[in-house]
């Protein structure tokens, strides 16, 4: 085995760098440059000393990078050599990724879209969605974690999962490892239960963002067991996730909630049960691990309970909004076929105008009375649903408009009321993308 020396000339006091292929230890090779004359200081006798020193040999030319520190491949090596000590292998990180792989080779082959699911096949598959995960389906807060709404979403978030989740196993072990995947996934599950409950959820992203969470927590806590080096490199990239994710999160149809609660959940699991590579801290991983599932249990339970106190009438809410959607679709186009028939029969527009008033503005009312009803309303979505009744007041107004001009046969009335309506149908767009009806991803 070759072996890197480093040192200064006793007699010159020069730095001196030697490569001694004949040593067969680390003692040998020292003593064999003691005996030169070398004030030795750095002997590196790793497998890799080989690739090492024969970088070292060839000349460098300007535009060469400088060869690796032996000291820092050392240090690096021996890290890497105590995390296989203490966990040998990663089967959970692999086994999570072909989970989630599966489910959704499952989903297409059942006939689900694989670049567009609707939300009727993503609820029946197991994504979180308000008012049924606290309707009597709270299982639905785990089975999300593992549905994702089309190819693109469960490439990028196995690749990003799969970098670093050897790594975060090997620091936690096996079993703590997929205890953290877990709590901070269902942590996410609910902080997006909270923010909007009548959104459809799916994906991984929560329980990753938790694992980056909890590896940012690992080398703050235990930056004494791991080399600088390696350390900063990796909280580098773990930042530059985070924080490239977090502001992408703001796009619209990403669940920025369930990125937040996975994070922070994942973060204090990582500060809680972090613990140097050695052989006292891995005798301890069972206790720990069974702590954070303990408070991982009692997250779930506080969650789901704060969430029925929270959204009282949920199941009213969405009703009221489903029939809200009915409606939205179905009288204007009943209108734009009356509106038809009242251009070329002039007869037309007096029928038509019946059927606005005695009819579909009646049906129209019934729904914001439904909603006006719903208290106290989530505080999340008042926002949101602050703008449908502004929509629908300004819907009625115009319909009724329409009835008055048709009766009047005033052409210049009907033209505005007319001009008003599609300035309304360019606005329903807006509400079309409410995060109401919106499907975000995570």
């Amino acid at each position: 085995m070759p072996f890197l020396i480093y040192g200064r000339d006793s007699r010159t006091g020069e730095v001196v760098r030697r490569i001694d292929n004949e040593a067969h230890t680390e003692d040998g090779a020292r003593r064999e440059a003691e005996a030169l004359g070398i004030h030795v200081t750095v002997v590196v006798s790793d497998p890799d000393a080989q690739a090492v020193a024969h970088a070292l040999a060839k000349p460098l030319r300007p535009d060469d990078k400088p060869p690796p520190d032996p000291v820092l491949a050392r240090e690096s090596a021996t890290f890497q050599r105590e995390l296989h000590d203490v966990t040998p292998s990663t089967p959970v990180t692999y086994a999570l990724v072909a989970i989630n792989f599966t489910v959704f080779v499952v989903m297409a082959v059942s006939g689900v879209s694989i670049d567009n699911p609707t939300i009727a096949d993503l609820l029946h598959w197991g994504a979180d969605f308000g008012p049924l995960t606290l309707g009597g389906e709270p299982w639905r807060l785990f089975t999300s974690m593992f549905v994702h709404i089309g190819l693109m979403h469960v490439l990028s978030n196995m690749l990003v999962f799969a970098y670093v989740g050897p790594t975060v196993e090997r620091m936690l072990g096996n079993v703590g490892f997929f205890v953290l995947y877990l709590v901070a996934g269902l942590a996410g599950s609910l902080w997006a239960l909270f923010w909007n409950p009548l959104q459809v959820e799916a994906g991984a992203s929560g329980a990753i963002f938790g694992i980056y969470g909890a590896l940012v927590a690992m080398l703050l806590r235990d930056r004494d067991s791991i080399p600088p080096h390696v350390g900063a490199k990796l909280l580098r990239f773990a930042t530059i996730f985070v924080f490239y994710n977090l502001v992408n999160s703001l796009r619209p149809g990403i669940s920025m909630a369930a990125h937040v609660g996975g994070l922070v959940a994942g973060f204090a699991c990582g500060f809680a049960i972090a613990q140097p590579l050695t052989v006292e801290a891995v005798a301890g991983r069972a206790l720990r691990n069974v702590a954070a599932f303990g408070a991982g249990v009692l997250l779930l339970v506080a969650g789901l309970g704060g969430a029925h106190a929270r959204f009282p009438n949920l199941d009213r809410l969405d009703a009221a909004l489903e029939h809200f959607a009915a409606v939205e679709v179905d009288i204007p186009k009943a209108i734009k076929a009356m509106r038809s028939r009242a251009d070329y029969h002039a007869n037309a527009r007096a029928e038509a105008a019946d059927t606005i008033e005695q009819t579909l503005l009646p049906q129209w009312r019934t729904v914001e009375d439904e909603l006006a009803s719903v208290k106290p309303a989530p505080a999340t979505m008042a926002t949101d649903l602050a703008a449908i009744n502004d929509y629908m007041h300004q819907r009625e107004a115009n319909w009724q408009e329409l009835a008055g001009a048709w009766r009047s046969a005033d052409e210049v009335r009907i033209d505005a009321a007319e001009n008003t309506m599609r300035a309304i149908d360019e606005a329903a767009w807006d509400i079309d993308r409410s995060p109401l009806v919106r499907l975000p991803r995570n």
